[in-house]
């Protein structure tokens, strides 16, 4: 097997298309091969909904040294949403994601680049429409004049921005798409030992869908559980605690508290003496 190439440093990787297509399938068959878990909303320590982002599978930390090979692989359909850190709780959310580019930050070339292939976009689109109203009656004709209206508007608009551009200020921005992805926020087991927990969040793939909303390829994330603490046995912000006290093997009641004693990792405590 090829080696994987490490993703921790780019943040897109390029693969020759057979080694992508081959590492693809190889996950997608080591995915469908493994058993998953049911989702036990009445035990499980987890909350929200994930209804919107692609397919999620619950796997048992278990078999998670299964996927190790494929940790560094920059798969576009599957993601190994926690490998290493399996959740202990669970919480799924909405997020708006966005981006905004402020005048001072477009350089004055890019400015005109974003805007005459704006402009031009309009130009090539009113000419395929002008083609199809010339073969269209009644009132798809008059819906297809409509909006070549419309963008004839939208170029005239445009237009002085583009030949005056120093006396305007420029943003881009995806605010008002409303992008909306489904994130994870999970905890996990940092040390035992210790009985500290971690937080971390991560964004989970969301299905890629056609102009009209179509599903046209499904995402797949995985999610490692670890299958003895997500069990909503105690109050949530009772779960460290309950794993530090566990340590302690002695164990008595003061008044309204217990002391709690054990002997230090490598320690000798000698026997005690008799009264």
């Amino acid at each position: 097997m090829d080696q994987i190439p490490d993703q921790s440093k780019a943040r897109r990787k390029h693969y020759p298309p057979d080694v992508y297509a081959r590492l693809t399938i190889e996950l997608t068959n080591l995915l469908d091969e493994t058993p998953h878990l049911f989702v036990d909303r009445d035990n499980w320590d987890i909350e929200g909904e994930w209804n919107d982002a692609g397919t999620i599978h619950f796997i048992d930390a278990s078999y998670m040294d299964r996927f190790a090979q494929y940790v560094p692989f920059d798969c576009r359909t599957i993601k190994l949403i926690n490998y290493g850190e399996p959740a202990v709780r669970i919480t799924f959310y909405q997020k708006h994601r966005y981006w905004l580019v402020k005048d001072a930050d477009i350089p004055i070339e890019e400015k005109k680049l974003h805007l005459t292939d704006y402009i031009n976009s309009l130009i090539v689109k009113t000419e395929m429409l002008n083609d199809k109203a010339r073969l269209s009656q009644g009132e798809k004709r008059s819906n297809l004049l409509s909006v070549i209206a419309l963008m004839h508007e939208q170029i005239n608009t445009w237009k002085p921005v583009l030949e005056n551009i120093d006396m305007y200020e420029v943003a881009l921005s995806n605010y008002g798409r409303m992008h909306f992805y489904t994130q994870i926020n999970y905890k996990y087991w940092v040390s035992h030992e210790d009985a500290t927990l971690a937080n971390r969040q991560e964004h989970l793939l969301n299905p890629q869908r056609d102009r009209n909303g179509n599903i046209n390829e499904m995402r797949h994330n995985v999610v490692f559980i670890d299958s003895v603490d997500i069990q909503r046995q105690h109050a949530y912000q009772n779960k460290e605690i309950d794993k530090y006290l566990a340590r302690f093997d002695m164990i008595t009641d003061h008044g309204r508290s217990q002391i709690f004693a054990r002997i230090r990792p490598g320690e000798y405590v000698p026997a005690p003496h008799s009264l």
